[in-house]
């Protein structure tokens, strides 16, 4: 596992970053915002809905079990999008009722240890790991602070023209450097993504979910893989502000794109929160594909 960088870095929206520069508090999310592919093992049950809900009818023993199936909504959970759109369905209520009820049903083994089938390790996965899921949020890092992708799709300014309409300004958010050191972070933890062609196989038995359940948070596609994404972990988190020391606040860039008035509004806020912190402006490179920064 590789040794957490002394510093990260947040990408984020002009809009974003002042707010978070201003409140002190960082904004975490469930994973399941990102990306449809997020938390989805690899299985025929993640893909196709109507081969789970089949496989549902088929394992019910009696003809009451199959109509409390028929009663639960899970049908209507999984083929009308659940498990299609990925973890999203982990937070259906007619899902987790659905699942619940299938665990008193006795589709499960007592056997901890016991090998299942894949259909048993997915039911195993939505009745045992949703609930973590469900209390774990997120805030995403990056390792590189330069990264000409990075700062196009993530620091960017919205600006409103009135009517509904918006013009996007990429290259004019910021990017805060933020130390790791644990006396910062409490009971948070820095995870680094695992970038992979293919998703996280399931454990065989109950017993290996454990170790799985933390390792899902940290794997995606080799597409993003130019992100250099780590994550901030954090369990039984029930807001969705995290308080930040001052402190751990080491560095602003600023996109080459932003305003004068931002310029003096950042150094403004700076000087009453973050004494010594340097403030950075992006600029394009003379000669080469990349970003230089001077101090203002």
């Amino acid at each position: 596992m590789a040794k957490v960088p002394k510093e990260l870095h947040r990408y984020m929206r002009l809009e974003r970053g002042l707010e978070t520069l201003s409140s002190g508090e960082l904004y975490l999310s469930h994973a399941y915002y990102n990306d449809p592919f997020e938390l989805t093992p690899a299985s025929k049950y993640f893909t196709h809905s109507e081969t789970f809900y089949q496989t549902l009818m088929e394992n019910a023993k009696t003809e009451e079990e199959k109509k409390a199936l028929e009663e639960s909504g899970i049908k209507d959970a999984l083929i009308g999008g659940g498990i299609a759109v990925g973890a999203a369905a982990f937070f259906n209520p007619y899902l987790a009722v659905g699942i619940a009820g299938l665990y008193l049903l006795g589709l499960f083994s007592d056997d901890k240890e016991e090998k299942q089938s894949e259909f048993e390790r997915c039911l195993l996965f939505y009745y045992k790991c949703r609930p973590f899921i469900e209390r774990t949020k997120l805030c995403s890092f990056s390792s590189s602070y330069d990264d000409l992708l990075m700062w196009s799709h993530y620091a960017k300014h919205i600006v409103s023209e009135g009517n509904g309409h918006y013009k996007i300004k990429e290259h004019a958010g910021m990017v805060i450097t933020f130390s790791t050191n644990v006396k910062y972070w409490g009971d948070a933890i820095f995870k680094e993504m695992i970038y992979s062609d293919n998703r996280l196989e399931l454990p065989d038995n109950e017993t290996n979910f454990w170790n799985y359940v933390g390792d899902i948070f940290t794997r995606k596609s080799k597409c993003w893989q130019y992100e250099k994404e780590w994550r901030l972990l954090k369990s039984d988190f029930k807001g969705n502000r995290l308080p930040f020391a001052p402190e751990s606040v080491k560095a602003i860039r600023l996109g080459m794109y932003v305003s004068e008035d931002i310029k003096e509004a950042t150094l403004k806020l700076r000087d009453m929160k973050y004494k010594d912190v340097p403030v950075y402006l992006a600029r394009r490179s003379d000669r080469d594909y990349k970003i230089e920064f001077d101090e203002l």
